[in-house]
């Protein structure tokens, strides 16, 4: 009888294991996406603040908005 226990505690935990694991597998997920979040925001603000941008970019200013200015970036891509 000890022995189903075990088995039945065994099958519990690798359960738990599993549902760890997918939670880190998103909790990475979100971490990723918050990196190349914080690279756009990081690039807006050098843009708007400096007006700075990459070598190869072309930046179009659409200024029909009363105080705000709209920008596309378009970037070459290897």
């Amino acid at each position: 009888m000890e022995v189903s226990a075990k088995q039945y505690e065994l099958e519990q935990l690798e359960k738990s294991i599993e549902q760890q694991q997918k939670i880190n597998e998103e909790l990475e997920n979100q971490l990723e996406q918050g990196k190349n979040d914080q690279g756009e925001v990081i690039g807006r603000i050098a843009f708007e603040q400096y007006g700075y941008g990459y070598p190869d970019e072309h930046i179009y200013i659409d200024s029909h908005g009363q105080l705000s200015l709209h920008f596309i970036r378009f970037r070459r891509t290897l």
